[in-house]
């Protein structure tokens, strides 16, 4: 099932009633005609602000946290 672009985030509110009706990432990809890959990431990222949220940690407005705290840094290996 081939779609027309979107980003994943247009797709929230889908996603997240499939997860929660209990069906898996890769049932999840496959009825909305996107790649498991995208559907876990995004899952993942969801969580990620939901447990800073609950954390009560503010998520930064455009996403870029190593501009925004100070305290972060980035290590290059």
């Amino acid at each position: 099932m081939s779609r027309s672009y979107r980003h994943v985030k247009e797709y929230e509110k889908e996603i997240l009633a499939l997860r929660e009706k209990g069906l898996s990432r890769k049932e999840i990809a496959d009825k909305l005609g996107m790649n498991m890959i995208q559907i876990k990431n995004f899952i993942n990222r969801y969580n990620k602000q939901l447990k800073r949220l609950d954390a009560g940690i503010s998520l930064p407005a455009n996403g870029d946290i190593y501009k925004k705290n100070p305290g972060y840094e980035l290590v290059v290996h």
